[in-house]
């Protein structure tokens, strides 16, 4: 991130109350760097990425239309153009004439059908769609982060990806480019293969449960005007 050529961003560092010193590693790394950050700690550990993205967003985050990218422990930016090449690509939607509020959706693979944007919901594995702005994480029920009473831990990004794609009903464009690269070297400290079981079985309950309703222009302005509240 420090090594990016475009400059105009904060960052929040979200820790699920970890136990290895990583707060004042931290601080200690980024001792005399001239970046705007804060860091997020949950008193108790919750397992759930989204559900600690939500949680850090809302407290954090003062202006509704900011936008959130969200970096994994496990993955890197593409290179030092990344959020340059989201900026550029924001302002230009080759699919529709209309912009519309949700920016872009950064993905992290190769792009289905290029240049098209696919629907990738309940058909296809819609990977990291990481680019929102900040209002959908209101527009989101806190329902949608749970399974059986608990905090969906594995496959916890799709609780908010699946949701905020019903929401906004196609009204989304999907960067034909890479914003990531994965660090599989942490293979086997990675998430998805140590619980890989539990992983698919959340992701087939996420994919199969009810949709919900496409959000108007009225609705998210209700949300943006209540943001603070």
């Amino acid at each position: 991130m420090l090594m990016q050529s475009d400059k105009d961003f904060g960052v929040i560092f979200v820790d699920d109350a970890s136990t290895d010193g990583t707060v004042d590693r931290i601080n200690e790394f980024l001792r005399g760097v001239d970046l705007d950050y804060e860091i997020y700690v949950n008193e108790e550990r919750t397992r759930s990425a989204a559900w600690n993205q939500y949680q850090a967003v809302i407290k954090h985050v003062k202006n509704p239309n900011s936008k959130i990218m969200i970096l994994d422990a496990d993955d890197a930016l593409y290179d030092n153009n990344s959020f340059d090449r989201i900026k550029k690509a924001e302002n230009f939607l080759p699919f529709t004439s209309i912009k519309y509020e949700a920016g872009v959706l950064g993905y992290d693979s190769a792009i289905p059908r290029q240049g098209i944007p696919s629907p990738m919901y309940r058909i296809d594995e819609p990977y990291h769609l990481r680019y929102f702005n900040a209002w959908l994480y209101k527009a989101v029920p806190e329902s949608m982060y749970y399974k059986d009473g608990e905090l969906i831990a594995a496959g916890s990004d799709l609780a908010f990806i699946y949701p905020v794609i019903d929401l906004l009903d196609k009204k989304f464009n999907i960067c034909n480019f890479l914003v990531y690269k994965w660090n599989n070297h942490l293979r086997n400290h990675n998430d998805h293969f140590l619980r890989l079981n539990e992983q698919r079985i959340n992701c087939d309950y996420i994919k199969n449960r009810e949709k919900m309703s496409p959000l108007t222009q009225e609705e998210i302005q209700e949300i943006k005007d209540n943001w603070n509240t």
